[in-house]
């Protein structure tokens, strides 16, 4: 036996509608976010550009950049200056004219825990937590720094720099400080922590 269609009715069209708005009135609203990255920050310039196109763009937020490799793209006491502002005033702090020139946007400070380097050569300043020196650079299973590997070593280990080893309490004990410094120093506390990379709401 052969079961023919129901023919549709235009009287439910009504209160098949009704129930899509419903629905779509209960769906959380899309919320959009941009990345930046530290070479986008290198001048007041390039901030004040970046600030002007998210807002231009309708992002809700900014996810920034501001510890690329184991530097400070803020004013800070213990992370060194990332080497990328070389030419930038002195005075100069990235973070500080984002949360100034991108008002009223939330910012989240983007914090890459545990790479150090990637240049081929090592930091200039030996005070740097990724120069060869320091004692929690990452080794190998035959106890080989991975700083101290060529760059076809690296690309053949799908390497991309030098990297704090997790297990180190030193390193663990430098990153802690560098992150209650940054907190106690921007204006909103910390609500929102990823290991890696970290991030900080400050605002």
């Amino acid at each position: 036996m052969t079961t023919r269609p129901q023919p549709f009715s235009l009287r439910a069209l009504p209160a098949a509608l009704a129930l899509l708005l419903l629905v779509s009135a209960c769906a959380p609203r899309l919320r959009t976010s941009a990345w930046v990255v530290r070479s986008d920050l290198d001048s007041p310039a390039e901030v004040a550009s970046v600030c002007s196109e998210a807002k231009q763009a309708g992002v809700d937020a900014l996810l920034v950049q501001v510890r690329g490799r184991a530097d400070a793209l803020y004013q800070s006491d213990i992370a060194p200056r990332a080497e990328n502002l070389a030419a930038a005033p002195v005075d100069f702090d990235p973070l500080a004219q984002l949360l100034t020139d991108c008002a009223p946007l939330p910012l989240h400070a983007w914090l890459n825990v545990f790479y150090l380097w990637g240049g081929a050569t090592p930091p200039e300043n030996p005070k740097h937590p990724g120069h060869p020196n320091q004692p929690w650079i990452l080794s190998d299973n035959t106890g080989r720094p991975v700083s101290s590997y060529s760059q076809r070593e690296k690309r053949l280990g799908w390497i991309e720099g030098s990297y704090a080893d997790p297990a180190s309490p030193e390193y663990r004990s430098l990153f802690v400080a560098v992150v209650r410094a940054s907190s106690k120093s921007r204006s909103a506390p910390v609500i929102a922590i990823k290991m890696s990379p970290m991030l900080l709401s400050l605002r």
